[in-house]
């Protein structure tokens, strides 16, 4: 679809291109894509002869002999191809696409034409007229970092989701996933609870600080089980004390509740005199709010 002159074959398509706006047909070559742009490319085609007999019989005695066949087939399935895709397709993210197209194209006349010859590869090199040649770049620069902030994007998502549950977030997060699509069409009880399941078994083999916040909330649970069996156990014991000595029962917690209240270091004592005249100091005690500090100090290491 190009031309090259003499001395020029090994520079890059690029240095060659005409910098003018007019083209010479048959010189210049140009591919027109389907919306209506024009692109320049070199076609590379490797093939191999598969049947001997049949080359012999259609095209020739020797394999060069196929060459103008294969040239000719394979411009008509480079402009069909390249008129149905856009310029884009055609030089940026659909190279490798079209490129197979033209392959399964020109393969699909071979093998029509009986010719014993097979196209291994094709190999373009494209490239944008000279006049948009920047924008093109431009382009391809802003995806190159569009691609690169993905990237960037992908890897700090995974550091932070392994930071946050281990190794095994994907797995983890699929199945939160799926709960939450479940919770959105409204699933039934049982296929929500079983995704519930599914999701402690899950963060039952979470790392990171998923199992360092369950390992705390396991501990504070059975802090607060534990509480709670002694706070009811406590309560069975007065009550039976009660049902048979209601009122030695409540003088012997009044006088436990006493000696809480009055024993604390957090609370402190006023006696006050007899007298019309009463003077309260309300200033704190600063010896007592040192020993009350020592003391819910202590119970929090505790």
């Amino acid at each position: 679809c190009f031309s090259r002159i003499e001395g020029e074959q090994n520079k890059p398509l690029s240095e060659v291109v005409v910098s003018g706006r007019s083209l010479t047909p048959g010189v210049d070559g140009a591919m027109l894509t389907g919306d209506k742009n024009l692109s320049h490319g070199i076609w590379v085609f490797q093939y191999q002869v598969t049947n001997a007999q049949a080359l012999v019989e259609t095209v020739g005695d020797a394999a060069e002999d196929v060459a103008p066949v294969l040239q000719r087939i394979a411009e008509g399935a480079i402009l069909r191809t390249v008129a149905s895709r856009t310029v884009e397709e055609v030089l940026l993210e659909g190279q490798s696409q079209v490129a197979e197209e033209v392959r399964a194209r020109v393969q699909h006349e071979l093998n029509d034409l009986g010719v014993g010859v097979e196209v291994v590869k094709v190999a373009p090199e494209l490239i944008e007229p000279r006049p948009v040649r920047d924008a093109f770049l431009q382009v391809t620069r802003a995806q190159n970092e569009k691609q690169s902030r993905i990237n960037e994007a992908n890897a700090k998502a995974a550091e932070i989701l392994t930071k946050v549950s281990g190794d095994n977030y994907n797995a983890l997060l699929a199945l939160i996933n799926e709960f939450g699509a479940a919770q959105a069409l409204d699933a039934p009880p049982e296929e929500m609870a079983a995704l519930q399941a599914k999701i402690d078994e899950e963060l039952g083999r979470a790392g990171g600080q998923v199992a360092v916040a369950l390992r705390e909330a396991r501990s504070r649970a059975n802090a607060v089980r534990e509480q709670i069996g002694r706070e009811y156990e406590e309560f069975t014991y007065y009550l039976e004390q009660y049902r048979d000595n209601p009122q030695v029962t409540t003088i012997r917690l009044w006088v436990a509740m006493l000696r809480d209240v009055l024993g604390s270091k957090e609370n402190e004592l006023f006696f006050v005199p007899e007298g019309d005249e009463i003077e309260v100091i309300v200033n704190r005690d600063p010896q007592r709010a040192i020993e009350a500090e020592q003391e819910r100090y202590k119970r929090q290491m505790e």
